[in-house]
């Protein structure tokens, strides 16, 4: 890890006190003659009532370091605490109406790139600023250390709406991770609340927020804070995701889950999942060169499908009920995330998915535990029907 001190920054005044700059990119760019891609620096405001200066073609994103930053945006009051960040043009006017510290990240409009404030272990690329060494440290790719609460320049970070900034100003932000689909979740905690935002370029967060919307008061799902076009911010669950060394205790939660889904009426529901549905859409994948490449034979996989296609009884259906997406609390199931697959489908859909996974994530387990703690007869062509199915989801 590399670390700068504001010591050895470049120093240079402007209207309302001095600037230290911590770093510019490329290197060798000139923050005078405005030929940078991103400049991050630290400024102390010591004069109250000046403007910062206008950057026509920047973004920038400003985060106080001190108590309260008290500015004028646009001609509205912002007051900015420690860990909350503006998020601004170059072109607005912003004025000062106090004096202390602040962090700035300026970029050129288009790049990627964000300011938030986050502690424990953080993963690099990353800047990250202690505002009480006043030292930026640089983590290099996959490199990782352990930081109190500090405000961290992610280069990468996608831009996040006005709306979704402004809900989640003053929370602490921990990326953390993705699954198979495209989308990425950022964690947003603070005193009393935790949220997750969702980012996804596809369609499929529309369909998440809205079977969310309609499965209020239906099932223990989270709420939607916020839906936008690829953002999705949600609220978070009760209960722990259905990992256990009790297996048998394990089955049994996600069984319940099972019947639980079962119950959801189907009156109003807005999405239909069933395999001709599916079906249709496999299709439309196959055609445009989009199935998974691990998957072997995908064109076998859907004649397959089609000539063997069963009868279905309508259920409300999960669509992607694999153990991550089921919480647990002993043998219950407590909450249900990640519905973006879900509608009027095929209980067997869900139970499919629900055996592959745990027969993946518990391969040791003996073989016949899962039609025992389920106790119902179990239609295995069914089972493989629908495991094949998913397979060009």
């Amino acid at each position: 890890m590399r670390s700068l001190t504001l010591a050895q920054a470049k120093h240079s005044a402007w209207s309302g006190g001095a600037s230290h700059e911590l770093l510019i990119l490329p290197p060798g760019a000139d923050y005078g003659q405005r030929n940078f891609d991103y400049r991050i620096s630290m400024a102390r405001i010591e004069e109250t009532g000046t403007s910062f200066t206008a950057l026509p073609g920047y973004e920038r994103y400003l985060t106080g370091l001190d108590g309260s930053l008290n500015l004028e945006h646009n001609g509205e009051p912002v007051s900015l605490w420690q860990g909350q960040v503006l998020h601004f043009q170059g072109e607005d006017e912003v004025i000062s109406h106090s004096t202390g510290r602040d962090l700035n990240l300026m970029l050129k409009r288009g790049l990627p790139g964000r300011v938030y404030w986050a502690q424990g272990e953080l993963r690099g690329p990353l800047y990250v600023f202690d505002p009480d060494a006043e030292t930026l440290h640089t983590l290099a790719p996959g490199e990782a250390a352990n930081f109190g609460r500090v405000a961290v320049i992610d280069l990468k970070a996608v831009t996040m709406p006005a709306q979704i900034s402004t809900l989640v100003a003053g929370m602490l932000e921990r990326p953390v991770g993705s699954g198979l689909s495209q989308a990425r979740v950022i964690r947003f905690t603070d005193a009393d609340k935790t949220w997750y935002l969702k980012i996804d370029p596809s369609e499929a967060l529309a369909h998440e927020a809205e079977m969310l919307g309609w499965l209020q008061g239906k099932l223990p799902v989270p709420e939607v804070i916020a839906s936008l076009p690829r953002y999705l911010l949600m609220s978070a669950l009760p209960g722990k995701a259905a990992f256990s060394d009790d297996l048998e205790s394990l089955l049994e939660a996600l069984f319940d889950g099972l019947d639980q889904l079962r119950a959801v009426p189907l009156e109003g529901c807005p999405r239909q999942r069933g395999i001709e549905t599916q079906l249709r859409e496999a299709l439309a994948r196959l055609e445009g060169g989009q199935t998974d490449p691990r998957v072997e034979d995908p064109w076998g996989i859907y004649r397959y499908l089609v000539d063997n296609q069963p009868a279905e009884v309508p259920c409300f259906n999960h669509g992607d009920y694999c153990l991550p997406n089921v919480f647990i609390h002993g043998r219950r199931a407590v909450g249900f995330i990640d519905l973006g697959k879900a509608g009027i489908g095929s209980a067997w859909n869900d139970l499919a998915l629900c055996y592959r996974s745990f027969t993946k994530n518990y391969p040791n387990a003996p073989k016949d535990l899962f039609g025992t703690v389920w106790g119902r007869p179990i239609d295995w062509d069914l089972i493989h029907y629908y495991i094949q199915l998913d397979e060009l989801a």
